[in-house]
């Protein structure tokens, strides 16, 4: 057992989970497929795609074409966890549910420009029935990563046909990693039950970072939009306790990702839209994430694309698939278990009720492909086989 001393310890004093925020585990690594559940139900095609507020969080410059409306969405998060750590023998598993809300208003000020407040969030994390080796009088394996953002955004027409955005991303996390555990120098059993110990715990502790948010959008026709956003990765302070400990090869700091986009969306007839988005997630480039050390995070692309179809004056239809490359490998699942989200597919669909002229319900859900990671190298024996989905219901109104 002398390889999980040598493998287990420094991992284990460098890992940082992901897990639920406001918007959380999705399948782009902490990030779920839209901030917006009507924009979930279309893969999360958004970034040429401005059908509510919510959907500023992808391009500040959706906003510019809304109006005066706001919007509150609470997403249903719900997670099956059936890992293994270490050893096939040594499983991990968990049912957990969380709910997660979003939503954001916006004001027209005159005919060129808006101003408004998104909020949204990310994250990830593990959260197991049991510890994460059988040590009696371990605590159970519990890590939580969440973003939550604040986002004041103001945009302004160019001309009538161009609009350009900018937000203001003021961001809280809060950390919590219970129960890890790390070898003690004593003989490791083959069984996994002695030569381990638990790190002491410190609890919930928070951190803060400020970013920023740039995008334009162009109706190059009026059937023809396209849409471009770029968001700054985003510093965070402190995670004061975890700078002695589980985070100390970062000093208890993280970051959150950079990362860019363009969409476009086509109306071919007036019921239907059609749209699609190219993203770049630069996960590889923050610390402790894209640690190949810790979690290995990757640069990954995505692909988002969907179609929404209005029934009649009440019902509005949709469906969409978002694909992704794979944030992290197999080398790194012993590591990745603390956050386990290895998705990186998924088929989504969803409806709106247009109650009236001002108001509207939405539902929209977000099922992942399956997609089981057997880990290798360091990581042989610890499995990942986790199934993430969304439900999402949203209440809209015009002002």
């Amino acid at each position: 057992m002398k390889r999980f001393r040598h493998v287990v310890a420094p991992i284990a004093m460098s890992c940082i989970p992901l897990v639920v925020p406001m918007s959380a585990w999705g399948a782009l690594g902490a990030q779920p497929d839209s901030y917006s559940p009507l924009l979930m139900g279309m893969g999360g095609a958004s970034i040429a795609n401005p059908v509510d507020t919510i959907s500023g969080a992808e391009n500040p410059a959706n906003l510019s074409k809304v109006g005066n409306r706001f919007d509150f969405a609470t997403l249903l998060l719900t997670t099956d966890q059936n890992n293994t750590y270490l050893s096939p023998n040594n499983q991990l598993s968990g049912l957990k549910f969380f709910a997660i809300p979003s939503g954001g208003v916006n004001f027209q000020y005159d005919s060129k420009t808006t101003f408004g407040v998104v909020v949204s969030g990310e994250g990830a994390g593990g959260l197991y029935n049991q510890s994460s080796v059988p040590v009696p009088g371990l605590s159970h394996s519990t890590t939580i990563f969440v973003a939550n953002f604040i986002s004041p955004t103001v945009t302004r027409k160019l001309t009538d046909n161009l609009a350009v955005g900018v937000s203001l991303n003021l961001v809280s996390a809060a950390f919590l990693a219970r129960g890890v555990a790390v070898p003690n120098g004593q003989p490791i059993a083959a069984d996994l039950s002695s030569g381990f110990s638990q790190l002491p715990g410190h609890g919930m502790r928070f951190a803060y970072g400020v970013g920023f948010r740039l995008g334009v959008l162009w109706d190059v026709l009026p059937t023809l939009s396209v849409g471009a956003s770029y968001t700054s990765k985003t510093a965070l302070s402190r995670f004061s306790g975890y700078n002695r400990d589980v985070l100390a090869s970062s000093d208890g700091r993280g970051d959150l990702p950079e990362e860019y986009g363009v969409g476009v969306s086509w109306r071919p007839i007036p019921a239907l839209t059609l749209a699609a988005d190219y993203l770049r997630i630069n996960w590889g480039n923050t610390r402790v994430f894209g640690n190949p050390e810790s979690f290995g995070y990757r640069n990954i692309n995505a692909g988002r694309f969907g179609a929404s179809y209005d029934i009649n004056n009440r019902w509005t239809v949709r469906a969409g698939y978002m694909v992704s490359g794979q944030w992290s490998d197999s080398a790194h699942t012993m590591t990745n278990v603390l956050g386990p989200v290895t998705q990186n597919r998924s088929v989504t669909g969803g409806f709106t009720y247009h109650i009236d002229k001002k108001q509207d319900i939405s539902f929209s859900f977000d099922y992942g492909l399956p997609n089981k990671v057997y880990g290798t190298g360091p990581s042989t024996g610890t499995n990942l086989d986790t199934s993430i989905n969304f439900y999402a219901l949203q209440y809209s109104r015009k002002f």
